[in-house]
């Protein structure tokens, strides 16, 4: 996390060359807020792959979809095109179909039928 930090803050330094606006006290108070709630819920996707195994978890990042439309809906107005709904619906629908196909060579596949070198 250290490291991502350091990178997005080079490179947004260097963007920055030529364009920089000193922000107001409101746009510094949300980007203190911002990299506050930033850092919590890094540390909390990293606590959570600690407890649970990354397969369990997967799913719920469907969930940033569905975040995704309903914060650009609020906050800026943006209503997601076509190209947009049907780009989430192939990224579920293949989660979907692999969570299904694990699902399927698990239960119908003893172990001891799987030829040598392939898991």
């Amino acid at each position: 996390m250290t490291w991502q930090t350091i990178g997005t803050l080079l490179v947004g330094g260097v963007l920055t060359i030529g364009a920089w606006q000193t922000p107001s006290a409101l746009d510094f108070g949300a980007m203190l807020l911002l990299g506050i709630v930033s850092c919590g819920a890094h540390l909390m996707i990293t606590r959570a792959l600690k407890l649970a195994p990354a397969s369990t978890l997967a799913p719920l990042h469907y969930t940033l979809l569905l975040w995704a439309v309903v914060f650009g809906l609020v906050f800026f107005g943006d209503v997601p095109g076509p190209r947009i709904l049907i780009g989430s619906g192939i990224v579920v629908l293949a989660g979907l179909f692999i969570f299904h196909r694990q699902k399927v060579v698990e239960t119908t596949v003893p172990p001891e039928n799987v030829p040598k070198g392939v898991n």
